[in-house]
């Protein structure tokens, strides 16, 4: 009967989160949040271009979103259609807007994205004046968006192979975060991106963190901690040793290959 049909209809909505996304959206259609949430639906789905379209209608209607403009820039980047112009202009936008701490998290989901495609060297640059802007406007009013703007400058940095400069921003988001978990989340990242010296370096510094942290505000025991930085520090150390004889390995190939030319040249007919 049409009992059971609602029914039915009810449990086929609850049990698929992209449809009851998208009625959540219909039912809500002032909120960003509401909107964003419809769009990533539609990227779930397979429809990247009908997410974009969504949200494209979203800004016109709540022009003053920075969820909305910074979620837009990171599907249009995930796509491939983000140009610098476009990626010029919202960055402006999100100077303009009010804080949201939710632009954060598509703020870090666009860094990433930026990073799996090899940016363009005007992208990189944008977006570190747009975190380092966003960091000034708000001048320490929100604490998390001064340590976790630091943080995605490191992580944009260390994934286009800037060790070091990564590791200068990374080291100051760990000082204010003040985290031992931080720190060995960022250990983590730096060495998949192959960047062991300065993984081991912001190893230290999780160490001398944890050493001022009292226990009662460590999120496990101590000697848990201290077991995992004495296990990555050693196996930081076996990477760094590998990668350098992989170095030493490849510098030889190269001039056995210079040598064998050179000797075959020499030998040719004159």
């Amino acid at each position: 009967g049409s009992y059971a049909m609602a029914t039915w209809q009810a449990a086929r909505l609850w049990g698929d989160e992209n449809q009851l996304m998208l009625v959540w959206a219909e039912t809500n259609p002032r909120s960003p949040r509401a909107q964003n949430s419809a769009a990533r639906a539609w990227l779930h789905l397979g429809q990247p271009e009908r997410a974009i379209a969504h949200l494209e209608q979203a800004l016109r209607d709540m022009p003053d979103s920075s969820l909305l403009t910074s979620n837009y820039l990171s599907f249009k980047a995930h796509v491939g259609m983000l140009s610098t112009e476009e990626l010029t202009q919202g960055a402006e936008r999100l100077r303009r807007q009010p804080f949201d701490a939710q632009m954060l998290m598509a703020l870090k989901y666009l860094v990433e994205v930026l990073n799996a495609r090899g940016p363009l060297p005007e992208h990189t640059a944008i977006m570190m004046a747009l975190l380092a802007g966003i960091r000034d406007d708000l001048q320490g009013r929100v604490p998390v968006a001064h340590r976790y703007t630091y943080y995605l400058q490191g992580l944009l940095l260390s994934g286009q192979g800037d060790s070091a400069e990564a590791y200068r921003y990374l080291s100051e988001a760990l000082s204010h975060y003040q985290s031992v978990e931080t720190g060995l989340h960022i250990v983590s990242m730096l060495a998949t991106h192959g960047h062991f010296q300065p993984a081991l370096d912001m190893l230290e510094q999780s160490r001398r963190v944890l050493e001022t942290q009292p226990d009662s505000k460590l999120g496990r025991q101590r000697a848990t901690y201290e077991r995992e930085i004495a296990r990555l520090r050693t196996t930081l150390q076996d990477d760094i040793v590998n990668k350098s004889r992989q170095t030493l390995d490849k510098s030889d190939e190269g001039v056995s290959k210079w040598l064998n030319n050179a000797i075959d040249a020499s030998l040719g007919p004159r």
